[in-house]
């Protein structure tokens, strides 16, 4: 819900940082861009780190890396082609979208049930 609300009245965050008006419009157009996938992220990095709890991370590095290079080719991509600004932008909610699903994923896999990967009966 903060994302979303930022994402649509960037003056709540925004006002407390600048004045500049240029500075503002490109704060504003990333909140826009960016902002609604903030959950996504949150989200995300809340299961990377309980990953850890299995002891197997394998997975969810292997999403954070990915998400690093998207981000990082798109971003060096726009700097080569002279792409607008919002691509970069779009990059990350793509990268903070990618680490949400991402690590959403990685429930599926056995780290996180080892008594069922085992075959023994029990709670999952």
């Amino acid at each position: 819900m903060i994302g979303i609300t930022i994402a649509v009245v960037p003056s709540l965050w925004l006002s407390h940082f600048t004045d500049d008006p240029q500075v503002y419009a490109y704060g504003a157009l990333h909140l826009s861009i960016a902002a609604p996938c903030y959950g996504l992220f949150g989200g995300g990095q809340t299961l990377y780190f309980a990953s850890q709890g299995t002891g197997k991370m394998g997975w969810p590095v292997t999403v954070s890396v990915v998400r690093f290079l998207a981000v990082a080719g798109i971003s060096v991509l726009a700097l080569a082609f002279s792409w607008q600004v919002t691509a970069v932008f779009v990059a990350v909610s793509l990268g903070m979208t990618t680490i949400g699903f991402g690590t959403l994923l990685c429930l599926r896999s056995r780290d996180w049930y080892p008594d069922k990967a085992r075959g023994a009966k029990g709670l999952v």
